[in-house]
């Protein structure tokens, strides 16, 4: 695993705050045309024994708009996703999203090869909050710990729309 090729190099583990991830996810994507980003045919391994406290693949970190509010829409799907890891579903860490107030953040993990592995299809992973379980059927998700659900058999989209009115009002 990945502590164990730090030991051979003689490095230490690169923890941070005493926790490692892969993935820090922090996009957002207000005013641009692509709003989404897949992790396609990735091999995710080696997060059970990194040597930090705590491990996760992935972090969501929102971010700050002129507004002063924060937000995410980095839409993300992971696709033709390997993954050996002993926790599932994976570790993905929503919480640094729900201590600043975001609630509704979802990731699509179209082959399900995120959670346990006895279910196929599509699922996602979703904000542990009244905002988004009202979507769900409670029996279809697991807590993961880590301030979301994962959903099996889910599969959300978003619609965003404008509303014109006039500017001399």
């Amino acid at each position: 695993g990945y502590l164990e090729l730090m030991q051979t190099q003689s490095v230490n583990p690169p923890c941070r705050s005493n926790f490692n991830t892969g993935i820090d996810r922090d996009q957002h994507s207000e005013g641009t045309k692509e709003r989404s980003l897949t992790f396609q045919n990735v091999n995710i391994s080696g997060f059970d024994n990194t040597g930090c406290d705590e491990s996760y693949i992935a972090r969501i970190i929102p971010r700050n708009s002129e507004s002063g509010e924060y937000y995410f829409d980095g839409y993300t799907m992971f696709e033709v996703t390997q993954y050996d890891g002993l926790d599932r579903p994976a570790r993905i860490n929503f919480c640094p999203a729900e201590d600043i107030g975001v609630a509704d953040i979802y990731l699509t993990d179209k082959d399900s090869a995120l959670g346990p592995t006895s279910i196929s299809g599509t699922s996602t992973f979703i904000s542990n909050t009244p905002t988004m379980t009202k979507f769900v059927q409670a029996d279809d998700c697991e807590d993961t710990l880590l301030c979301s659900l994962y959903c099996k058999n889910t599969c959300f989209h978003t619609i965003k729309y404008t509303i014109p009115y006039p500017f001399d009002t």
